[in-house]
């Protein structure tokens, strides 16, 4: 089986995408060092960012390669192991994309 390639943003509205959201909280620094962190939706990880990469391209988990951004953050739904902690299935449903599965 050929490796997946990593998901970019023009995958979102794929079918096999899963879509959820993460829960940002703030490290305030000054000149533009601020950052942000959350637990990868996908894989629990601990992610952090730039604020001021999150308004652009997002933020890659380096565990699982999820993308995440200030919305949605989007995984290929047949990769192993993007389960979530039941600790974030409790604080946020996940939203699946693309056509429903029968």
């Amino acid at each position: 089986m050929a490796k997946r390639k990593p998901i970019k943003w023009d995958n979102m509205h794929d079918a096999g995408v899963i879509m959820r959201d993460a829960l940002w909280g703030q490290h305030t620094s000054a000149h533009g060092r601020s950052t942000m962190w959350a637990d990868c939706p996908f894989c629990g990880a601990e992610v952090i960012a730039y604020t001021w990469s999150l308004a652009g391209g997002g933020k890659r988990c380096g565990m699982c390669g999820a993308l995440l951004g200030w919305g949605p953050s989007i995984q290929w739904a047949d990769l192993p192991n993007i389960e979530p902690t039941d600790e974030h299935n409790e604080r946020m449903p996940s939203r699946a994309c693309g056509p429903e599965k029968p």
